[in-house]
């Protein structure tokens, strides 16, 4: 299934997320709703990951994400790639696209 999510904070876009989610894995997933939240807030609620691959990297504005992101054409957008697996069976694999100037700060 391969869904793409457009997620707003205080009325403008932060982000842009390209998901696709393994139906053999999660075959529930057909009938999920999405409109009231998105397919992560569904999947943390309905299916326990047993691993997680997490990459960090700086990815060109291309047209798309140039208009959504408010960026300019070319320049580099924070993305985090995201794979989950339940018990060695993939489930989603998630590209998450952030506006210009996102941080993120973990905490040990």
């Amino acid at each position: 299934l391969h869904v793409r999510c457009l997620p707003y904070a205080d009325g403008a876009p932060f982000q842009s997320e390209i998901r696709w989610i393994v139906t053999d894995s999660v075959p529930e997933v057909l009938d999920a709703d999405f409109t009231a939240s998105g397919p992560n807030d569904w999947l943390v609620q309905k299916v326990p990951f047993t691993n997680l691959e997490l990459s960090f990297m700086a990815t060109k504005a291309d047209q798309t994400m140039a208009d959504f992101l408010d960026a300019p054409l070319g320049d580099p957008i924070f993305t985090a790639e995201r794979i989950t697996w339940l018990r060695g069976a993939p489930v989603t694999h998630a590209k998450l696209f952030f506006v210009p100037g996102y941080r993120m700060t973990t905490v040990l």
